[in-house]
Order: structure tokens, then C-alpha cells, then sequence
């Protein structure tokens, strides 16, 4: 089993995450995204969509998007559980989940798309109207999770992590310019995750130092 990685993607980021929390090693295949690898006829005979991460498991299976990979996981490491262990952990992680990635991360990664010089090779053409639009809207939604998260260790109402924690993490790591939508204080979701065990996955390197292998 190997894992088709990315050190500067989010969502590749998010499995490693809940590899770690798992305490699962699996080896990682490195693919270069600013050379464009995963268009390479290489890379599409493993996963025709062109997306990072991608788990090929032993018999050549491959499990593309990281939650269909972390749930794999979770099935065949079930301790500790992540994903919820009752109706209603399993039905708040999957609500935190969508509303991690609907309201906080898709605008938000819009604006770091759309605005980050070094995204251009990725992301063309660039609209600076469509960042400026999704700015407030990523702000706004900042402002209503931190209000929610405030007081809490993890989403889930339990004393452990959830898909949803990471989830939050890669969403308030990136930004044009590596401070607007970070996570402010440890009192954040992504903030507790990164003082307890983040710093292995070097959860602190910041957009502009991970962009560099996008520089000409």
C-alpha cells in the first residue's frame, strides 16, 4: 500500500493527518505538482482525474479523495475511532465535514487560487474578481467557526479528534499571503491540533515557503 502524496496540496495533508492520528505508517509516492506530474500518462494510469491524494492498496486497487481514503482507514484500523462511534457522532462528523469544506475552505481556497502569483500554473486563467468575491465570504465564515469552536477541544462532542479537525487545519493554513487565514491561537481547531501533534507534519510551513517549488 502507498500513498500518492503531495507536500504542498491540503487534502493529501488532511490523510497524512488522520494517518498520523491513527498511528498508521503508510510510504509516500511524492508527486510534483508544479511540474505537472499528475498529468503525466504515469500518473493518469493511476488516477484519470489528475487529483492528489490517491491510495494504492496491494492488489493495484486505488482509492482516490482523501475522505473515501481516510474512511478506508477507519475500516480497516478502527481504533481508535474517528469517524464516530453512534448515530449522532457519525451524522455531526459528516455536518462539520461539509460545512468545513462548503463554507471555509472552497472560498477560501478561491482567494489563495485565484490571487497567489504561483498559482498561476495551476490555476489559468486567474480571476481577480472571483478571489474579491470570496475574500468576505471566507472572512465571515472564520469569524462564525472560531465563535463556534471557541470553547470546544474537538467538533465532535467526545475527547478526540475527528476527519473534521484536519479538515479545518488545511482550510485555515493557506492564504495569499501565509497570516490572513491562519488559525489565530491554540484556542482554534486548527490551532489545538498543531500544539498537540502537528509540528511531525510540518503543519506550520506556510503558503509562500510551500509555493516555492511553483517558482520559475
Amino acid at each position: 500500500m502507498r500513498l500518492y502524496n503531495s507536500s504542498v496540496a491540503p487534502n493529501p495533508r488532511r490523510v497524512r493527518i488522520f494517518l498520523a492520528e491513527k498511528g498508521v505508517s503508510v510510504p509516500l509516492v511524492e508527486v510534483n505538482l508544479a511540474k505537472f506530474e499528475h498529468k503525466t500518462p504515469a500518473f493518469s494510469a493511476v488516477n484519470p482525474f489528475h487529483t492528489i491524494p490517491a491510495l494504492e492498496l496491494d492488489d493495484g486497487t486505488v482509492i482516490c479523495e482523501s475522505i473515501a481514503i481516510c474512511r478506508y482507514i477507519e475500516e480497516v484500523h478502527p481504533d481508535p475511532n474517528l469517524f464516530g462511534a453512534t448515530a449522532l457522532e457519525r451524522a455531526t462528523i459528516d455536518m462539520w465535514l461539509r460545512l468545513a469544506e462548503g463554507r471555509l475552505l472552497l472560498p477560501i481556497a478561491q482567494v489563495f487560487r485565484h490571487t497567489h502569483p504561483h498559482m498561476a500554473l495551476l490555476e489559468n486563467p486567474q480571476v481577480a474578481d472571483w478571489a474579491a468575491a470570496n475574500r468576505p465570504r471566507a472572512v465571515e465564515s472564520m469569524a462564525t467557526f472560531d465563535k463556534v469552536v471557541r470553547d470546544r477541544r474537538f467538533l465532535r462532542e467526545t475527547d478526540s479528534p475527528s476527519p473534521t479537525s484536519p479538515g479545518l487545519l488545511r482550510s485555515t493554513s493557506r492564504d495569499k499571503h501565509g497570516s490572513m487565514f491562519r488559525p489565530n491561537s491554540p484556542t482554534s481547531i486548527g490551532g489545538a491540533w498543531l500544539s498537540r501533534r502537528g509540528r511531525a507534519l510540518r503543519p506550520d510551513r506556510t503558503p509562500d515557503a510551500a509555493c516555492k517549488q511553483f517558482r520559475p
